[in-house]
């Protein structure tokens, strides 16, 4: 009788710890995040976008374009690379073929 009750105890504990780390895995997904979008019209239409610190012109991320440096969020965004950050940072992707965000300015010349 012993014998079963430790083989019904050891089961529980497996189906919990299994339960328990299953759990904890499955809140690791990152969510997508959308900031700074921005509408252009010319001749065509032309929109841009930071998804998860990587901007995005026209629905595609440029392959040469680097992730967005600091924390602050993106507010805004201009399809000829420009991103302005919380803070009133506004930073250009400048360079080929190593491209690299520069600070050109601050609205409020900060």
């Amino acid at each position: 009788m012993a014998k079963k009750f430790f083989y019904v105890c050891t089961g529980m504990l497996c189906l919990m710890a299994t339960y328990l780390l299953g759990a904890h895995s499955a809140g690791a997904a990152k969510a997508v995040t959308v900031e700074g979008a921005s509408l252009f019209f010319s001749s065509s239409p032309r929109y841009s976008a930071v998804v998860n610190r990587r901007f995005c012109l026209d629905g595609q991320s440029p392959a040469f374009a680097p992730p967005i440096p600091g924390t602050d969020h993106v507010i805004a965004t201009d399809p000829s690379f420009l991103v302005m950050l919380e803070n009133g940072d506004v930073l250009q992707l400048q360079g080929s073929p190593t491209a690299s965000w520069a600070k050109i300015g601050n609205v409020c010349g900060l």
